[in-house]
C-alpha cells in the first residue's frame, strides 16, 4: 500500500525548512515510513520495517528521525535514523510500556522524549542513555 498524503490517519515529521518530511499511515500495519526530500511533492518508501507506527519526530535538519511503534503482545519499540530516514536501527533501552503515546525531538535531535502513559522517557544524547520519570498523568 502506498502512503497517501490525504489519509486522515497520517503522522508526519517535517524539517525546519520543510524540504524533508517523514510520514506514515498511523495504526495501519505494513505501510512503512515514507520520505520526501522535495517539500512533500514526491514520496519514497524508507527501509524502516513494516510495523504499526504510532509516532514520529525529527530534528530541525531532518537528519535525525525517531519513530515509535507498538506491536500486539510485545513491548513498544523505538527506531532511529541518523541519515534522513534512509537506514533505521532499533534503539534498545529498558522500559515496560506496551505502547508509546507521543514522541518529540529537540531542534538538534540530541534531546528525545517519549511519553509512555505512566512513564516519560528522555535522552539528552541522541537516544543513549535514557532516563525515566513518573508521568504527571499517572
Amino acid at each position: 500500500m502506498l502512503w497517501h498524503p490525504e489519509s486522515t490517519k497520517n503522522a508526519i515529521a517535517i524539517s525546519k525548512t520543510g524540504s524533508f518530511a517523514a510520514a506514515f499511515d498511523a495504526g495501519s500495519f505494513g505501510t512503512g515510513i515514507y520520505l520526501s526530500f522535495d517539500y512533500t511533492v514526491s514520496w519514497e518508501k524508507s527501509s524502516a520495517p513494516d510495523l504499526i507506527w504510532i509516532g514520529i519526530a525529527c530534528s530541525a535538519s531532518g537528519n535525525h528521525v525517531y519513530a515509535v511503534t507498538c506491536e500486539q503482545n510485545s513491548p513498544a519499540q523505538l527506531f532511529v535514523s541518523r541519515d534522513f530516514g534512509k537506514t533505521w536501527n532499533k534503539v534498545e533501552f529498558t522500559h515496560t510500556e506496551s505502547s508509546f503515546k507521543a514522541i518529540v525531538s529537540s531542534e538538534s535531535g540530541a534531546i528525545v522524549t517519549i511519553f509512555g502513559g505512566s512513564t516519560i522517557y528522555s535522552s539528552k544524547d541522541f537516544g543513549n542513555p535514557w532516563s525515566s520519570y513518573v508521568s504527571p498523568y499517572d
